[in-house]
Parts: structure tokens; C-alpha cells; sequence
């Protein structure tokens, strides 16, 4: 197991500025609470937060989690999930580890077969049934092979309250899931900040300052190449804005401010106005956690991949509009699962491979025989080397192969052991990189490593 926490959390601290009436927020937690049975915020406290999309993710996304609980506890604040709800989610699946012999292997389970380019929240949910029954026939069908228990994903999958939409289903799941390993925290969607003032003020800004807000965006972007944060298009009528337009059942869209008459719009890039009666719009990811940093949070904690853009958005804010955000920090987490499976490194391949073309060749010398036809080889080998008559060395090479066929049909056990020892090294390797994955769905982890990793991140805090 390797912990990444980034600074210490000893030297974690709240930015306590108080910035936004959160009690709009708190109402978002309540309507959570009632679904998911997880505490609304209170809004008197300060709030600490993580987040991730709507998957069954691995234990590195369940360190932040747990992370903000424990450091929580410590500054006397609360810890606050919010669902990135409004990215797309073509498929629910989790990756099954399998133990067939010797060898490991991999079998996608797909639980719930989503619409592509379609947002998790603008999809329903899935029939709580079919999923249970897809978990159940992989069960089945693997039988004894299956090296892990998934009996957690049944229990989660099960008897789920009526959601929203398919983002809410997951994120039910998810909470009974993390239960037993870390005691819940307020859930928030990130497509529900549409309906907060901040949000509402925010977009009307970017709206009426589309030029430069968005010039600061790109050249914040292209400071920092190693993030991969594509810039938006600056058009001569128009500007593309950090935010997704949603629609049920619809792929998500670009959201462009039209510049082309004296007041300025929100439209579609196809040029169509956005209907705001069917439409949410929801913060793109730099937005949504500079929303959250600027007036929600008092600290937010980031994956290693979240924290390289968010440099972006500090920059992004800052060059803009002179704000600087709320205090982020790192956290993430290694786990693997083990296995009894023999594992081989790229090097021991090479050396099988090797080894298979090697001895048909050199039985004599690797065995060390001293048997006529070894004896043999080695004076036509001598005189090869000194003879340069082509027709002599052509039929001292016809006999070398004579004998070399002769030696591996008396030696044929040591032949076998090679191609068995290369055929283990091929599976040894392919067992080594399945032993060193690290993106299992942390519910099939046995709970003891998952009660490592809790202490380890309440030991830091």
C-alpha cells in the first residue's frame, strides 16, 4: 500500500472566510440525506470537500474521502462529497479479477449500459434487478475462479430507493458501499449548483465579460501544457464559456456566449438558443471547482490528476478576477490485490524466450556431456573454425545439426522444462501486471486492507 498526501495533513487549514450563505447548500444535502441517509451540512461549520464522477471507483478516490472525514474531525468542520454528475457515463461496470491454474485474468462486468455522449444525470436510472441478476450470473458463470467477493455489490445494487437519475443510483450505491469503511459525509450534485445564486452570478459575469474571462482561461491552459486543459474557442461573435448545457436523455453541449448583437447570450454551437424551461446548465471542471473553492468549500481535496488542473483554475481566477480560492491539498492511495499466482517480471520473459532458442543448439554444453556425439560436435566446430573450404564446412554443419536433433531426443525432459518455464514466464508476466493493477472498484478489496488504508489516513491526520 502507498499513501499520497500532499501537504501533510498536520498542516492542513481551513481558508474560513465564510464567503457564501451556505444555508442553499445545506438544502441540497438535506434532499441527499432523505435518499442516501447521509447527515445534511450545517452550515455554521466549515467545509471540507472531495468529489469524484458517478463510478464504482478504486480505493485511491475513497482515500480522499476518507482523508476529509478524519482531517474534519480535526479542524472541527465538515467533510462533503460532490458528484460530478454532469460528465458522461457510457457504461456502469466493474473489473472482476479471475484465477484460473496459475494465470490471472480480467473479466469486465458491465452492471448498467448507459447512453453514450449523455451526461450521468440527464440518464435514468437503471432497473435495480437487472443489475443484481448481471452480478449474479458473473457469479455463476466464474464459479470458483472468481478471486473476490462481490457479495458488497449485491447488497448495494439492492432494494435501492426511487433516484432522480442514473448519477443518484450510483451514488446510492456508492454510499452503502463506503459505509463500513468510513462514516458517511453530505452528498451534493455537482449539476444541482445550477439552482444557486453564486453559480447564477457567476455565469452572468462570464457571460458579460465572455472576452476576457475566457482569454484568461486559455492563457492560464497554456501555461500549464502538463494539465491538458483545452482551451475555447474566441470567435469574432461569439465565445465559447466553461459550462455544459444538459438535457434529458441528450448529449451534453457546448455552451457559447453570442456576441453579435448589443446584448449579449447565452446559445448552443449550433446557434440555437438554450431553453431554459428543458435545459440545466452545468460548470465545466475548472469552473465547478473554482465554484466550489470560491464560495462552498474551505478546503477541497484533490486526486493527483484533479490537483494538476486545478493550478489551472488558480491562475484562471486569479488573472481574471483577482480571487484566490480556497486552500486544495492531495490525497490518493495504492492498493493491490493479492494473489496466489506466480508473477514474473519483462527480464525473466526475455531470459525464457532466450533460453527456448538457446538450448536446441547447446545441449552439450549447457548439460556439460561428454558422450561421443558431444565430442563429436566440438572437433567439427574446432575445424570449422579453421577451414575454409565450403563444401567441407557445409557438411560438417549438416552433421552438427545431425547430432545437435540426436542430443535433444535423449534430452528431451530439458527441452520440455524450457518451453514449460517460458510458457510460465508468459503467464507469470501477464499475472505480474493484472497483481499490479491498482483500479479495482475498492468494494471487492478484502475489508482488511481497506481498514489499513483508514488507519494509515487517520494516523496521518
Amino acid at each position: 500500500m502507498r499513501v499520497f498526501i500532499e501537504p501533510a495533513m498536520a498542516q492542513w487549514r481551513l481558508a474560513g472566510r465564510g464567503v457564501a450563505d451556505r444555508a442553499a447548500l445545506r438544502a441540497l444535502s438535506e434532499r441527499s440525506a432523505e435518499t442516501f441517509g447521509a447527515p445534511p451540512l450545517r452550515p455554521s461549520k466549515g467545509i471540507i470537500a472531495a468529489g469524484h464522477q458517478a463510478q464504482l471507483w478504486h480505493p485511491g478516490i475513497l482515500a480522499k474521502d476518507m482523508a476529509a472525514r478524519f482531517a474534519a474531525a480535526r479542524l472541527d468542520a465538515e467533510p462533503l462529497h460532490v458528484v460530478v454528475d454532469h460528465d458522461v457515463l457510457d457504461e456502469v461496470a466493474v473489473d472482476l479479477p479471475v484465477h484460473r491454474g496459475r494465470k490471472l485474468s480480467v473479466r469486465r462486468l458491465v452492471l448498467i449500459k448507459a447512453r453514450s455522449l449523455v451526461a450521468a444525470c440527464s440518464q435514468p436510472p437503471a432497473p435495480h434487478g437487472e443489475v443484481v441478476q448481471r452480478i449474479e450470473s458473473a457469479i455463476a458463470d466464474l464459479g470458483d475462479a472468481l478471486a473476490a467477493d462481490v457479495g458488497p455489490l449485491i447488497d448495494a445494487f439492492g432494494d435501492l430507493p426511487p433516484c432522480r437519475h442514473l448519477a443518484e443510483q450510483v451514488t446510492a450505491a456508492l454510499v452503502r458501499l463506503k459505509r463500513p469503511h468510513v462514516a458517511p459525509a453530505a452528498v451534493v450534485f455537482a449539476s444541482d449548483l445550477s439552482s444557486l445564486d453564486e453559480f447564477v452570478d457567476l455565469c452572468e459575469r462570464m457571460l458579460h465579460d465572455a472576452r476576457c474571462c475566457v482569454r484568461c482561461y486559455n492563457q492560464a491552459a497554456a501555461a500549464r501544457p502538463e494539465a491538458a486543459v483545452a482551451t475555447l474557442r474566441i470567435e469574432p461573435d461569439r465565445v465559447e464559456l466553461p459550462l455544459w448545457a444538459l438535457t434529458a436523455n441528450e448529449p451534453r453541449h457546448r455552451v457559447f456566449a453570442d456576441l453579435s448583437d448589443s446584448k449579449p447570450t447565452l446559445a448552443l454551437e449550433h446557434g440555437g438558443p438554450i431553453n431554459s424551461a428543458g435545459t440545466i446548465l452545468a460548470p465545466r471542471a475548472l469552473l465547478f471547482t473554482a465554484l466550489m473553492r470560491c464560495a462552498y468549500c474551505d478546503l477541497f481535496v484533490h486526486g493527483k490528476g484533479g490537483a494538476l488542473y486545478d493550478r489551472v483554475t488558480e491562475q484562471w481566477f486569479g488573472d481574471w478576477l483577482g480571487a484566490e480560492l480556497a486552500p486544495m491539498t492531495v490525497v490518493s492511495a495504492d492498493l493491490h490485490m493479492r494473489f496466489d499466482a506466480p508473477v514474473a517480471a519483462p527480464v525473466d520473459l526475455v531470459r525464457a524466450r532466450w533460453r527456448v532458442h538457446h538450448l536446441p543448439h547447446n545441449l552439450d554444453r549447457f548439460l556439460k556431456l561428454d558422450d561421443p556425439d558431444s565430442a563429436r560436435k566440438r572437433i567439427l566446430l574446432t575445424r570449422m573454425d579453421d577451414d575454409r573450404d565450403r563444401v567441407r564446412r557445409s557438411k560438417a554443419f549438416r552433421e552438427i545439426h545431425v547430432i545437435n536433433d540426436a542430443l535433444g531426443r535423449r534430452h528431451g525432459e530439458v527441452l520440455a522444462g524450457a518451453q514449460q518455464q517460458l510458457e510460465a514466464a508468459v503467464a507469470g508476466v501477464i499475472n505480474r501486471d493484472i497483481a499490479r493493477k491498482r483500479d479495482w472498484c475498492f468494494a471487492i478489496y478484502p475489508p482488511q486492507q481497506l481498514a489499513a488504508l483508514a488507519s494509515a489516513l487517520e494516523s496521518a491526520s
